[in-house]
């Protein structure tokens, strides 16, 4: 959505204090049928993302989260 012919709507509430970031990606995820994931360092597999190239995550915009045998969940992140 178009506010200002410049800015989204999520953008303009960010920038006026009433959402944070967040806030904003959570509500878009929600919209997509998306689950929302808040990534934290401290929460990370370093073993996993160390086995993954890095230009290939940072390309992406990736970072995977937990894997079960041979399933990888992957938290995507970047504009919808």
């Amino acid at each position: 959505l178009i506010t200002n012919g410049r800015n989204r709507i999520g953008e303009t509430l960010v920038e006026m204090g009433i959402a944070s970031e967040e806030d904003i990606a959570w509500a878009l995820a929600r919209q997509l049928d998306l689950t929302f994931v808040d990534v934290r360092a401290e929460s990370l597999d370093f073993d996993l993302v160390r086995g993954l190239p890095y230009a290939l995550l940072r390309r992406m915009q990736a970072m995977p989260l937990v894997q079960v045998d041979r399933e990888l969940t992957v938290a995507f992140s970047g504009r919808i």
